[in-house]
C-alpha cells in the first residue's frame, strides 16, 4: 500500500506503475516485507520502504519534468549494504537530471555521494558549493569542533575523513 501511494499525484493511477512498482520491490529488497504489517517492520526496513516510494515517484515523473529528491537522513536506521544501495540510488537519480538534495551526518557518506555541499553551523553557513575536500575538512572542523585528518581508503585510495584525538 505504501509505494502504491506513489501513484496518488497521478490520481492513483499511472500507466507505468506496475513495472516500476516490481523494479522498485526488487531495488530496494522488499519483496520479503510485502506481506508483513508496518508496525512490524524495523526502523531500516521502513526507511528503505519510504526510500522506494519517493524514488518511485521520481521514476514515474514525465521524461524532462524536473525533478527534486529531497532526503532526510536517508541513511538512518539502514545497515552497510543497504546504505551503499541509498548512495547508488542518489548517484543514478542525479546522473537522471534530478537534484537530489540530502541532509547527512556520515561525512564520508557525504564525499562518496556529493558534487555540491552545505555545511552549517550554529545556524551559520560555513561553506556552500562545490565539493572541495579541504575547505569541506575545515568547514567541519569549525561546525563540530573537532580536529579531523585525511586517511586513504586501503583499497581504493578515496579519502576518508577521521576524528583526531585532543
Amino acid at each position: 500500500a505504501l509505494l502504491r501511494m506513489a501513484a496518488f499525484p497521478w490520481g492513483g493511477a499511472h500507466a507505468r506503475l506496475a513495472d516500476a512498482l516490481e523494479d522498485a520491490v526488487r531495488y530496494w529488497d522488499l519483496a520479503g516485507l510485502l506481506p508483513r504489517p508496518w508496525l512490524s517492520l524495523s526502523g531500516g526496513e521502513q526507511q528503505r520502504a519510504q526510500l522506494a516510494r519517493s524514488q518511485l515517484q521520481l521514476m514515474l515523473a514525465e521524461p524532462g519534468d524536473a525533478t527534486l529528491w529531497l532526503l532526510d537522513e536517508p541513511l538512518a536506521a539502514l545497515d552497510w549494504r543497504h546504505q551503499q544501495t541509498v548512495l547508488a540510488a542518489c548517484r543514478e537519480q542525479a546522473a537522471r537530471n534530478s537534484l537530489v538534495l540530502a541532509s547527512v551526518h556520515d561525512m564520508n557518506a557525504a564525499l562518496a555521494m556529493a558534487t555540491h555541499v552545505l555545511v552549517l553551523g550554529q545556524g551559520e553557513v560555513l561553506m556552500a558549493g562545490e565539493m572541495h575536500q579541504e575547505r569541506f575538512r575545515e568547514a567541519l572542523q569549525e561546525a563540530f569542533s573537532v580536529r579531523l585528518g585525511w586517511v586513504s581508503h586501503p583499497d581504493d585510495g578515496r579519502p576518508w575523513l577521521v576524528p583526531l584525538a585532543g
